[in-house]
């Protein structure tokens, strides 16, 4: 079967990239250097959704270069630079793959077909959310949080898209408002306790779930809300 074109969806900026590509995963994800329309990008690929690829890049506006990508949270703060080579056991490093010609057309404007779009299910509460993402598989990290404002309503949106079946016709995109952007990048989630999740820059509370939150340049192309 031939695979269509994928979904672009740029994020905001490259730590919101590494952040997506190494935080919480057991071997940090696979970083794509390729041109789009004549741009350095850097490029990772998501899930497939309606039999096609979505793949979220972020714009090298300050040209760096090198071998891969190193990532890490010390104490509050999140550090991201694009380095030679591996040095020290404190980051985690996602490989860059220098792309010359790539299967699919490579453009932000690939068109998304109305009937193409996620459902989209409104949740009541953060937790509820949380809980979607957390627990969706127990052998791999949690789904990423992703925060845009909806290019319609103009609203704060904090979702992800899951399935709860093995048929993409109940592929969903479960989303809360929100009525300010976090200046923190993760939600921290105790089960096991009656706190409420919350934003939180610090992981290092024992018995936690942590969720990373990535936030888009944009509205998401496949979210489309009519409130």
């Amino acid at each position: 079967m031939r695979t269509k074109c994928p979904y672009y969806i740029e994020l905001s900026d490259l730590n919101d990239f590494g952040r997506m590509a190494c935080a919480f995963e057991p071997i940090p994800l696979v970083s794509l250097s390729l041109d789009m329309r004549n741009e350095r990008v850097l490029a990772l690929e998501g899930d497939f959704v309606f039999g096609r690829p979505i793949i979220f890049y972020v714009k090298n506006r300050k040209e760096q270069f090198g071998e891969y990508l190193a990532y890490r949270v010390n104490g509050v703060q999140e550090e991201v630079s694009i380095v030679d080579h591996i040095s020290s056991p404190t980051f985690s490093y996602s490989p860059i793959i220098n792309i010359d010609s790539f299967p699919f057309p490579v453009t932000p404007k690939a068109k998304t077909k109305l009937r193409s779009k996620f459902k989209v299910t409104k949740l009541r509460d953060l937790t509820s959310l949380v809980k979607v993402c957390a627990y969706k598989s127990y052998d791999e990290p949690p789904i990423p949080l992703l925060l845009f404002e909806d290019s319609k309503t103009k609203r704060i949106i904090l979702g992800a898209a899951a399935t709860f079946s093995e048929s993409d016709d109940f592929y969903s995109f479960y989303y809360i408002h929100l009525e300010t952007i976090p200046s923190s990048y993760f939600v921290r989630y105790a089960s096991q306790r009656t706190d409420q999740p919350f934003f939180s820059n610090k992981l290092d509370e024992h018995g936690c779930i942590y969720l990373k939150v990535i936030r888009l340049a944009s509205g998401h192309p496949l979210v489309s809300l009519d409130e």
